[in-house]
């Protein structure tokens, strides 16, 4: 019977993270901050611009508001635009941390906006 339960456990647990992971009750950390996934700042501009033409191209991710005109186009650094798509790409998959790259992005508490560029 030991194994049933534990077996039960793990199907409940799985149905409660596919029906919250969209919804965003996972994009907080551990205090209940909500959290940002932005560029790593160590990274050099050819993986920056790699990582923002890679993450374009990824379902959930409009990089419109990095076009001229668009919200996020300022500031115009690739930094910033790598942020930018890094964390759309994050709040697309609910903003749960597998989802913000080890190996590219960090996860952060500050909110990253500024100005017209507010990081959802």
């Amino acid at each position: 019977m030991g194994s049933f339960s534990s077996c039960f456990f793990v199907v409940v647990l799985c149905i409660c993270v596919f029906l919250f992971a969209g919804s965003g009750a996972f994009n907080v950390d551990q205090t209940g901050a909500r959290t940002w996934c932005i560029a790593a700042p160590n990274l050099g501009s050819e993986i920056l611009q790699r990582i923002i033409d890679w993450y374009c191209e990824q379902p959930g991710v409009n990089c419109i508001v990095l076009k001229p005109g668009g919200s996020c186009y300022e500031p115009s650094t690739l930094h910033d635009h790598a942020s930018v798509v890094l964390n759309l790409f994050y709040k697309a998959h609910g903003g749960i941390s597998p989802w913000c790259p080890a190996n590219a992005g960090i996860l952060t508490n500050i909110d990253p906006s500024t100005g017209s560029c507010i990081y959802p």
